[in-house]
């Protein structure tokens, strides 16, 4: 057997041995090894291969999901994550961290939804395979089966903040009475997000993607008692896996909520605040009064002025 395949196959043992996985049996078959495990009250099989053309070993797990078969996953992405050194993220340097982002900000209609995930470096493997990227580059369908797939994978892990168009209009009144603006009513909810996780984690560092000047958050964490870990604002924060997953499951929330207020309405809600936006309102107005507005749109935007304009 070929001595870089044995090592391979003996790390993956050594790791499976230590998340408690037992070996049920093992045998040779085409090009590899096939190892049988339990964990728990469930069994499964991995066929661990060699191509001697490319000098390779790849590992292949039952598609179904399951509690053992994530196990398995999870052994082979810390054996990729060792083989490829990778053990930081190249923004920051942290080996655990919060990020957080927000979605709905510039939609006139649905919530406004900010979201924080907290993440460790022998994390990244595993969200890149899930497919996390920034989720401007993804669509609607991929973002909700992403996200869908990070709560499972990640449970305790997130926590979101979801303002109604409702109660998004009344602190909105709120805080532009008290001579704030959106950027305070942003960075009062990433804190909100972002405090719950450090309680939880106590993590090295934060990382939010940008909306405003330097030392805004940090003046609401601070309301927060969450002073004591480094904190990072960045244009373009989504580069980092954490921010981005936080922008994933923002984006999903904030999908649902369309949903929510689109069967309400009985008709699909337009996304964004363009000019189909003040097509939609002034037909649902026409339908339901002028009230509805403040229950499914943000009052503030120029499009309320345009859809109530005769």
């Amino acid at each position: 057997m070929n001595q870089v395949f044995s090592d391979k196959v003996s790390k993956f043992k050594s790791l499976a041995l230590k998340e408690k996985l037992f070996l049920l049996s093992q045998k040779e078959i085409d090009y590899g090894i096939q190892l049988e495990y339990s964990w728990l009250e469930e069994k499964s099989k991995i066929n661990i291969y060699y191509s001697n053309k490319k000098k390779t070993v790849s590992f292949v797990i039952p598609p179904k999901d399951n509690l053992i078969n994530r196990k398995l996953n999870e052994i082979v992405v810390q054996l990729e994550r060792k083989a490829s050194n990778i053990t930081i993220d190249t923004l920051h340097g942290w080996d655990n961290w919060i990020g957080s982002d927000e979605s709905g900000k510039g939609d006139y209609y649905g919530p406004l939804v900010v979201a924080a995930f907290y993440c460790q470096s022998k994390d990244l493997i595993s969200l890149e395979r899930l497919g996390v990227k920034d989720s401007k580059l993804l669509q609607d369908k991929q973002i909700n089966i992403i996200a869908e797939k990070v709560m499972e994978r990640f449970p305790g892990r997130y926590q979101l903040i979801t303002l109604t168009p409702k109660k998004y209009n009344e602190l909105y009144e709120s805080f532009t009475q008290s001579k704030k603006n959106l950027n305070h009513l942003l960075a009062w909810c990433h804190s909100k997000v972002i405090a719950t996780l450090a309680r939880k984690f106590n993590p090295q560092g934060i990382f939010v993607d940008r909306f405003a000047r330097q030392g805004l958050v940090e003046y609401y964490l601070n309301s927060e008692s969450i002073d004591q870990c480094d904190i990072v604002q960045e244009h373009k924060g989504e580069r980092d896996l954490a921010v981005a997953t936080a922008s994933i499951l923002a984006r999903a929330k904030f999908n649902a909520g369309i949903d929510y207020y689109s069967r309400e309405c009985g008709s699909q809600i337009p996304k964004g605040g363009g000019a189909s936006t003040i097509t939609f309102g002034k037909k649902i107005i026409a339908q339901k009064g002028s009230d509805i507005l403040r229950d499914i749109a943000k009052l503030h935007f120029k499009n309320t002025q345009k859809i109530k304009k005769n």
